[in-house]
């Protein structure tokens, strides 16, 4: 017997205060690039369920939650802590700006 988890459909440009996230997925596994105050970070990680798990190069980890229509940061270490309740919203165009 097998378990299978469906993972989220996160693929796509995320949206947030003064931050985005663009997302690759590949069934459970997705990498991102998260720009955040003039900061870019390429991330990698594995999606089950709603619950997406990633890592940055070096010691910087970020646990996200997915919902229909937004992704929320609910943990994270090193230099992506400071991103902890932070909430995208999927894009409605090609870009973030307002």
């Amino acid at each position: 017997m097998h378990l299978w988890v469906v993972p989220a459909r996160v693929e796509g440009l995320w949206c947030g205060s003064g931050a985005s996230l663009r997302v690759a997925q590949r069934h459970q596994q997705f990498s991102a690039r998260l720009v955040h105050g003039g900061a870019v970070r390429e991330l990698d990680g594995r999606i089950r369920g709603t619950a997406l798990q990633a890592k940055a190069p070096g010691e910087a980890s970020v646990d996200l939650q997915a919902a229909p229509d937004a992704l929320r940061v609910t943990g994270g270490s090193g230099a992506l802590a400071a991103l902890q309740g932070q909430s995208f919203r999927r894009a409605a165009g090609t870009g973030c700006g307002a």
